[in-house]
């Protein structure tokens, strides 16, 4: 229950072969936005649907002013994420209790935006980003 002592919204705790990224603070709804080689983790705060918040935010990714969190280490290939209170030998990523998504470096900039674009949208995105972008969009 490493991933439980997280107590800000993005944390890193040691694996035997990296790091594992952890969502922390709220049990947020999640999705996931891929777009030239970054992941994207959009954590829903409110919206009307996945649709409406996936949408606004895909033409906005650009021009989000991202704060620079640090950098993840880990194996490239396929990746889950999952609800920590689920045992992760139990998790199946094909199952509605889990995304996956394949990173193909081993080193990622970690990066957070607020974006609320609206009074009806409101997210948190984490940007996975290769090698060590600093910069906005």
């Amino acid at each position: 229950m490493r991933a439980c002592a997280i107590d800000d919204e993005l944390g890193l705790v040691t694996a035997g072969w990296g790091d594992a990224l952890v969502l922390g603070d709220e049990p947020d709804r999640t999705s996931l936005l891929e777009r030239d080689g970054t992941v994207f983790l959009v954590r829903w705060r409110w919206a009307p649907s996945e649709d409406a918040l996936l949408s606004a935010l895909y033409s906005a990714l650009t021009t989000l002013e991202f704060a620079a969190l640090g950098m993840f280490s880990t194996r490239p290939g396929v990746h889950v994420l999952f609800d920590s209170a689920l045992p992760g030998a139990h998790v199946d990523a094909d199952k509605s209790n889990a995304l996956a998504v394949s990173l193909a470096v081993p080193r990622l900039s970690l990066a957070s935006a607020a974006f609320q674009p609206s009074s009806n949208i409101c997210a948190l995105v984490h940007r996975l980003a290769p090698g060590d972008t600093g910069a906005a969009g």
